[in-house]
């Protein structure tokens, strides 16, 4: 009786420790920001199964003009692959790898030739009766905070 107990606390131990590495952030969706050579990225991303699509923008110095981005691409985790076009301006690659929040890579093409960058997804922060702090969304109850993070769980 006491093998069976041990071997029934074993297999639920299994089963919680495989759920829990489930929850996870396993895709890619979100708003994705980084920065290099004074150059700033932001990509809003969108997964669906391997296929990844999005828009973004690119600032290239502080007074120049934002350019838009059109973003397709493929993530087979970890590998993350896309390419990033905009009017007028030669096509863009990012290949690499995404941990959690996070994303290293190589970045090709216009003046880009091999260039290491890092990107960040952006985390939405939502305060309950709270300050006016800049970057806290302020909600007014709890059940608009839940609601809140269970719609950034569903992008």
């Amino acid at each position: 009786m006491r093998r069976l107990a041990a071997i029934l606390t074993l297999v639920l131990f299994a089963g919680c420790n495989s759920l829990s590495t489930d929850i996870r952030q396993v895709t890619v969706n979100g708003t994705w920001r980084g920065e290099v050579s004074g150059q700033v990225f932001v990509l809003a991303l969108q997964q669906g199964d391997q296929a990844v699509i999005g828009t973004g923008t690119l600032r290239v110095n502080p007074t120049a003009p934002t350019q838009n981005l059109s973003i397709s691409g493929n993530y087979n985790r970890p590998n993350l692959t896309l390419t990033m076009e905009s009017a007028g301006n030669p096509t863009l690659s990012l290949d690499g790898l995404v941990e959690g929040d996070s994303f290293v890579g190589n970045l090709t093409g216009g003046t880009f030739t091999s260039i290491a960058l890092a990107l960040r997804r952006e985390k939405r922060v939502v305060g309950l009766g709270t300050w006016d702090v800049d970057g806290v969304e302020a909600v007014e109850s709890p059940e608009a905070a839940i609601e809140a993070v269970l719609a950034d769980l569903s992008t």
